[in-house]
């Protein structure tokens, strides 16, 4: 593990990490049934083992952050599970997101941050929640890259993937 990461995880271990919506449903289905991660149409970018990455490095925060914006993509994304799994994973939804953080930020105020021209309104109240607060973990290039530009601690997760392997 490089220094910065150690560093980075040290300075917002006992603040806490806010997870982007693609990790974040990743994390959920993970949680409900890693072996579907492949077959899912929203998580089939991803490898069984990203989970256990995300798992590993998102277990390493007591605190976990999340929004409104964030939740309601989840739920939006788990929407279109096959009716077999959705009853189920809205289940898990349920007991897993009483485990989180939510903070909100009006979407008035959202769209006044600069991000929000760029990258939209979750990513806005993402870099807007997370400035000098907490840690951002997202698959999304241009959000980590534009947080990292604008003084927000933001890790992609393509640097974790390859850490150990």
């Amino acid at each position: 593990m490089s220094e910065y990461l150690k560093e980075l995880i040290s300075k917002y271990q006992n603040r806490g990490i806010l997870i982007d919506a693609n990790l974040l449903i990743l994390y959920l289905v993970g949680e409900f049934a890693p072996r579907q991660i492949p077959r899912l149409r929203r998580t089939k970018k991803f490898l069984e083992a990203d989970y256990f990455t995300v798992k590993a490095f998102f277990e390493l925060f007591p605190i976990k952050v999340t929004t409104p914006n964030i939740l309601t993509e989840i739920s939006n994304l788990a929407g279109d599970m096959p009716d077999g799994l959705k009853f189920d994973f809205f289940e898990i939804l349920q007991s897993q997101f009483s485990l989180l953080h939510e903070h909100y930020i009006p979407s008035k105020e959202g769209c006044l941050n600069p991000i929000f021209l760029k990258l939209g309104l979750t990513d806005s109240i993402i870099g807007q929640l997370a400035r000098d607060n907490y840690l951002v973990l997202t698959d999304d290039f241009p959000l980590s890259n534009t947080l990292n530009s604008i003084g927000v601690d933001a890790i992609n997760f393509n640097h974790l993937r390859f850490l150990d392997g």
